[in-house]
């Protein structure tokens, strides 16, 4: 969750400075935006979709569920049931095929981004380090 929502504010980042870059591309943009659309999706398989937790309809089950789940399970004194272990397994699966997208477009999708960014001429943004 962390590592997403700090990838969230860096696209956001780099968008801001994507407008204020003094060679800016269509494909860069292109790209800025694939790279948060992939993201949100990544959010919304963790969390559920928001308008629909908002209203109270039914979501497919989230590793959020599956790990609030475990944490009921530990909390009460006759221990994880069958249930519990069978929605906490399902939530790990899950969570690691999140992690694995997470994993490439923190170390290579967002990288690559940034470098393209300052050969369009973008203003530096937080976490690039020094120019």
């Amino acid at each position: 969750n962390t590592t997403l929502e700090k990838s969230l504010k860096k696209v956001d980042a780099m968008k801001r400075a994507f407008k204020q870059a003094k060679r800016p591309t269509n494909d860069l943009y292109t790209k800025i935006h694939a790279a948060k659309e992939k993201l949100l999706d990544l959010q919304t398989v963790i969390k559920g979709n928001a308008a629909k937790n908002e209203v109270g309809e039914r979501n497919a089950p989230s590793p959020n569920d599956g790990s609030f789940i475990g944490f009921v399970a530990l909390n009460n004194t006759y221990g994880p049931t069958e249930s519990h272990k069978k929605a906490f397994a399902r939530a790990q699966k899950q969570l690691n095929e999140v992690k694995s997208d997470l994993r490439t477009l923190v170390e290579t999708t967002l990288p690559v981004l940034e470098t393209e960014l300052k050969s369009a001429g973008a203003p530096w943004i937080e976490g690039q380090g020094l120019r």
